[in-house]
């Protein structure tokens, strides 16, 4: 019987633990809305996909942090599934996780020059994108599993929120980087990145 107690009072710890960690990487503020993936067509039905939706709250956006871009401004590079990795002189910011995924670029004031950040997903899909609590334009970058970028949304206004930006294939990378970068780099449909991924 004392035995039995035991396991059991293992396991409420374990399972009180579990959801103390939920809390931590997904707190209650978060503004993710879950949409899910659908082709470019808003009339087609949706996919199992995950849409992953840059957006938090500002104040969840400028949370302790690592400095990246503006010596004014701080933001989360050292929390998991968050990297640094600079490639042919440009900054990659890459986010692995939906925590870090669903934060984004929002809320931040400006973008640097030569700085890209990374959406690594797990596999190839048709990921959705909004502008939700975004601050500035942005370029929208879809990448292929192979790196060739298959589709760009230049100038991407904060305007659009609520509305949701789809590639036109399945991909498996998308880059944020400021308004106009995609075309300052002369990249555009076909072109092959050196990506800092594995």
């Amino acid at each position: 019987m004392r035995k039995k107690r035991t396991i059991a009072a293992t396991l409420c710890l374990l399972v009180a633990g579990a959801c103390l960690l939920g809390v931590l990487y997904y707190p209650q503020g978060m503004s993710l809305r879950n949409v899910p993936a659908v082709s470019t067509t808003a009339t087609n039905t949706p996919s199992q996909d995950l849409a992953v939706i840059s957006s938090a709250t500002s104040s969840e956006a400028s949370s302790t942090s690592t400095e990246v871009g503006s010596t004014s401004e701080k933001r989360q590079v050292s929390t998991p599934g968050r990297y640094i990795k600079v490639v042919n002189g440009i900054t990659y910011e890459v986010v692995t996780t939906p925590a870090a995924q669903e934060q984004g670029l929002s809320g931040r004031s400006s973008v640097p020059n030569n700085y890209a950040m990374l959406f690594d997903f797990p596999k190839d899909g048709t990921y959705g994108f909004w502008m939700k609590d975004m601050l500035v334009p942005l370029d929208m970058v879809w990448v292929t599993s192979s790196g060739s970028i298959a589709a760009i949304n230049s100038d991407v206004l904060p305007s659009t929120y609520p509305g949701v930006l789809y590639p036109p294939i399945p991909i498996r990378y998308v880059l944020e980087t400021r308004a106009g970068f995609a075309q300052e780099e002369g990249w555009h449909v076909g072109t092959v990145l050196t990506l800092p991924v594995s």
